[in-house]
């Protein structure tokens, strides 16, 4: 391993010029920074220093039994998982665990992808072992971030806040435990991060999800506010995050995963509210039960919760099907162009999120707009086909209410 730390003075301060060859990225870095002023620096330097820590913990661990368990690890904390669980939370218990669970997706991936464009701080490079070289950067792990933030939340409303027979405490937080050290221990394993990123990524989800119990009464009440405005707001809020989000000095798809998270957030706030304001029906208890249907086969009518599921994602898959080709069409047809005719190229180049080629912004522009729309469907359109498809009892139905 190559690793090359030289230090220069100048009559102002000491600078630091570190090299590392190479990172996960195609050339080295090097980075000239004030030592005792600029965070980065010292981020930086412990990444350096870690690097022989990781490619130990492999060389002592790794078998061909680990490589496939901590691969299998490290799926379960994509985002595309998580998305995932969503629909099932919102259609097998409430719009508003769902809605939660979305907006502590864009707190975890979108706002530790804000923070890896902002660092830039690089992956741990050869010669530690990894299955794929990743083009984004390290601090802060998000896969780290989304565990914490999923496991303690699930913790809490199943085994707290809703107190349910099925999961006892005990069992419930060991789960929870399980569930965010392995993913978390897989990105080491992996040679994704290091501890560095880790630790950290684990204590800004800490203080976010201390921010979000203190203050989901107030997500709450917007949800349910008589205000036409709500839906506008929330879409302008996702847009302009967007645009606020950091562009690294390399191409990478951090961006469009932040669109792809904030799109699904914004959409099942905005889908919570029309939930509210026009009585969709929403979800059940979640125990199964058995009636009869005359819109489904009889093997359906035995478990409602699987039909659910299986009609709510080929209901989905459709919806993004659709979806995608059209908003695709939109950005680069109409809003694109549009932007361009605004615009001096000479002297708007640099401006954010100009700065962005047209190819890549419009590719954000339809994740965003493609899962806002896929998750505004599942807390509303979906409600309402499983409620005419004989899927839930009138007295089952339990709406977007909250204690005031």
């Amino acid at each position: 391993m190559k690793i090359r730390m030289k230090a220069k003075a100048n009559s102002s301060a000491a600078l630091t010029t570190v090299e590392v060859a190479p990172f996960s990225h195609s050339k080295p870095a090097a980075v000239s920074v004030h030592e005792t002023q600029d965070l980065r620096s010292s981020l930086l330097s412990q990444v350096v220093r870690e690097q022989p820590f990781i490619l130990k913990l492999q060389q002592k661990l790794r078998n061909p039994f680990l490589d496939v368990y901590f691969r299998i690890c490290s799926e379960f904390g994509e985002e595309i998982f998580f998305i995932l669980l969503l629909p099932g939370s919102s259609w097998l218990n409430s719009v508003r665990l769902s809605t939660h669970l979305s907006i502590l997706l864009a707190l975890s991936i979108g706002g530790g992808n804000f923070l890896k464009n902002y660092f830039h701080l690089p992956r741990p490079g050869p010669p530690v072992w990894t299955r794929t070289r990743l083009e984004d950067h390290g601090f802060p792990s998000t896969h780290t971030m989304s565990a914490l933030a999923f496991s303690s939340y699930l913790f809490y409303f199943l085994c707290v806040e809703a107190a349910s027979p099925l999961v006892h405490p005990a069992i419930g937080l060991m789960i929870a435990a399980f569930w965010f050290l392995n993913i978390s221990f897989s990105r080491l394993y992996n040679g994704f991060h290091s501890p560095v990123d880790i630790i950290g990524g684990s204590l800004i989800m800490t203080l976010l999800l201390v921010l979000f119990f203190n203050t989901r009464d107030l997500v709450d009440r917007f949800c349910t506010t008589d205000n036409v405005f709500v839906p506008m707001t929330t879409f302008s809020l996702g847009l302009l995050s967007l645009y606020l989000h950091p562009r690294p000095p390399t191409v990478n798809p951090v961006v469009g995963e932040s669109a792809l998270v904030i799109g699904v957030c914004f959409g099942s706030v905005c889908g919570a509210w029309l939930n509210f304001k026009n009585n969709i029906p929403s979800a059940m208890n979640m125990e199964l039960f058995s009636y009869s249907s005359p819109y489904l086969p009889s093997f359906l009518y035995y478990s409602p919760a699987f039909s659910k599921l299986v009609i709510g994602s080929l209901t989905l898959g459709l919806v993004k099907a659709v979806g995608k080709p059209m908003f695709k069409w939109l950005n680069s047809s109409l809003i694109i162009p549009y932007k361009n005719s605004l615009l001096n190229p000479q002297k708007d180049a640099e401006k954010k999120p100009w700065s962005l080629t047209d190819t890549e912004l419009t590719v954000i522009l339809t994740k965003y707009f493609t899962y806002f729309t896929v998750s505004l469907a599942t807390t509303t359109l979906l409600p309402v086909i499983f409620y005419n498809l004989h899927l839930v009892k009138q007295e089952e139905l339990r709406m977007f209410v909250i204690e005031v």
